[in-house]
């Protein structure tokens, strides 16, 4: 086993004090979220800073693509364009600061469900080929209450070259927890390569502090935490407050440790 640990910065925290913050608690890594104080208008201009920050503090660097308003399977040409297109800035914005993996969001909205599969598919199996030249691993994240959920996996895993997030949180909103999530965890082990940390009081998208809410990730995690599987772990906590994220990192690290 060999799991890096990291955190998701939040929009509105300035990006600096989150990695200085990550790496005074033995983070392995950052994932920016690109929108806020992340978006790639803003960390273009500060990539060589950036860079020194992470490597300052013996940190790696994942992102979270943008994905308000991204619509990669949307059924109007132009829009699902403009996705690409804002995609493909993000992905060389991403690659100035030395990012190695970015989270995606494999949306379609498209009305007609028989065209969401191919439309997502082909929008997303650009980005990838996109980010590729940037030596950048493009992991679909499971979403909920449209497409593209665990339930459409096999639908991304055989329409492109993408890998995997699995959001814990996502996953129990759509009917997977405890056995049911580590049993989906194990039949994909090997095209996921990260995973979002999200705890739950219920189902519902809560972003609470790893172990603050109800969710059994011991139970979900173990075909991970004790298979022979080499990933990112991403606490994605919901809080402008840091000590948060120390505070779950401790929790995380217990589990770790069992």
């Amino acid at each position: 086993m060999a799991i890096e640990r990291g955190f998701v910065t939040n929009s509105r925290v300035a990006v600096q004090p989150a990695i200085e913050m990550a790496g005074s608690i033995g983070l392995d890594y950052v994932e920016i979220m690109m929108h806020g104080t992340g978006h790639r208008t803003r960390l273009a201009p500060a990539a060589a800073e950036i860079r020194e920050t992470l490597d300052d503090h013996g940190l790696s660097c994942v992102v979270h693509l943008p994905f308000s308003g991204i619509d990669l399977g949307s059924p109007h040409e132009h829009v699902q364009r403009g996705a690409v297109e804002e995609l493909r800035a993000s992905v060389r914005a991403a690659a100035q600061i030395g990012a190695r993996k970015g989270v995606i969001h494999p949306r379609s909205r498209a009305r007609d469900e028989a065209d969401r599969a191919r439309l997502m598919g082909d929008g997303l199996q650009e980005v990838v080929e996109i980010a590729s030249e940037c030596d950048l691993e493009i992991c679909a994240e499971n979403m909920f209450g449209g497409y593209a959920t665990v339930h459409d996996t096999e639908d991304i895993l055989a329409r492109t070259d993408a890998s995997l997030t699995y959001d814990t949180g996502h996953g129990r909103i759509e009917g997977l927890e405890g056995e049911k999530a580590a049993a989906f965890l194990e039949r994909h082990r090997e095209h996921i390569s990260h995973v979002h940390l999200n705890d739950t009081v219920g189902k519902s998208d809560d972003h609470l502090p790893f172990g603050a809410g109800t969710l059994d990730f011991e139970t979900v995690l173990a075909p991970l935490i004790e298979g022979p599987w080499n990933g990112t772990f991403s606490l994605e906590v919901g809080t402008q407050n840091l000590d948060y994220i120390e505070h779950s990192t401790e929790h995380l690290d217990a589990l770790l440790a069992r």
